[in-house]
């Protein structure tokens, strides 16, 4: 299936923003759905460029495994599926299954770079990886309130616009969709439910 067929309207020029509250299973959507499209993608057109702001190489190595075979993530960093026959069995097929998505989806820890550097990532990555006919998509986790680029005041909504219309331009230039995931911040959430409810 198209990138269409599996996430909808995931045209070229285009930046989705996915919301969800913390360890709401962002992350492991995006492993999961990104990993399926890798899979169907039999004639090896796709590459996918991963922007992690909190997960370096081997700790995103141990979340798809988790995500993949269903053990938990725990219990694979800690060696502990070693116990269990079936999730020994089940953490190895998640293995050999990754394997060859290796060439496809690549993943680069960004924590405390600037849009400037992220912008610079995403174009060295296509020009090396979108040639000869290759079909590429970004994934960005996730947007943070804060960063070399804002104003400790600006409120998140700005950051986010701005930092949103970034990649929406990024899209245009490399003819490529961007996905971008947010945190949504239950505090504010619950406060302002409970504010209605006073009133």
């Amino acid at each position: 299936p198209s990138m269409t067929d599996l996430w909808g309207n995931m045209d070229i020029g285009r930046c989705d923003l996915y919301c969800s509250r913390r360890k709401g299973g962002k992350s492991a959507w995006w492993l999961s759905t990104g990993q399926q499209l890798a899979e169907q993608d039999k004639d090896d057109n796709l590459r996918i460029l991963v922007l992690d702001t909190e997960l370096e190489a081997w700790e995103n190595h141990s979340r798809s495994r988790a995500a993949v075979s269903g053990v938990s993530e725990r219990r694979i960093r800690q060696g502990w599926y070693r116990k269990r026959k079936d999730e020994t069995e089940r953490v190895e097929a998640a293995t050999d299954f990754l394997e060859p998505l290796k060439q496809r989806v690549f993943h680069c820890f960004c924590g405390g770079l600037s849009l400037e550097q992220l912008a610079s990532i995403c174009r060295r990555w296509a020009f090396k990886n979108l040639t000869a006919g290759k079909r590429g998509l970004i994934v960005y986790d996730y947007i943070k309130l804060g960063g070399a680029d804002f104003k400790s005041k600006q409120p998140l909504f700005v950051q986010t616009g701005e930092k949103m219309e970034v990649f929406k331009n990024l899209s245009k230039e490399l003819q490529v969709p961007v996905m971008c995931f947010a945190q949504t911040n239950r505090e504010n959430i619950d406060s302002k439910a409970g504010d209605k409810q006073q009133n």
